[in-house]
């Protein structure tokens, strides 16, 4: 069992732990900031970076046809079954009718 002591020295470095790691955190995106901001001055690396875009967005635009495509297909063959289930209990129900009124 730990006395109060152990676990006030126990919070205080997880806070400085927390601490030091969100100051890591901000020295980390302040440098990538600067170094994209010295990448972009560049023409030709403006250039490649609209390129890179723009393919990545194609790319995922297609994947999104492609999901969307599948989900209609599916949701075509469940309407399907749904009606094709619709049309046993149908049969099944009329059956158990019949044989309640005999």
């Amino acid at each position: 069992m730990k006395n109060k002591t152990e676990e006030n020295q126990e919070k205080d470095q997880t806070k400085s732990s927390s601490l030091a790691n969100i100051a890591k955190g901000a020295m980390i995106g302040a440098g990538i900031a600067v170094a994209g901001a010295a990448v972009l001055r560049n023409e030709k690396n403006r250039a490649k970076l609209k390129t890179a875009v723009e393919n990545a967005k194609n790319r995922v635009n297609g994947y999104l046809d492609q999901v969307d495509d599948e989900v209609d297909d599916q949701a075509n063959e469940l309407n399907q079954k749904i009606g094709e289930v619709k049309k046993t209990v149908k049969k099944a129900t009329r059956g158990v009718k019949k044989q309640v009124k005999s």
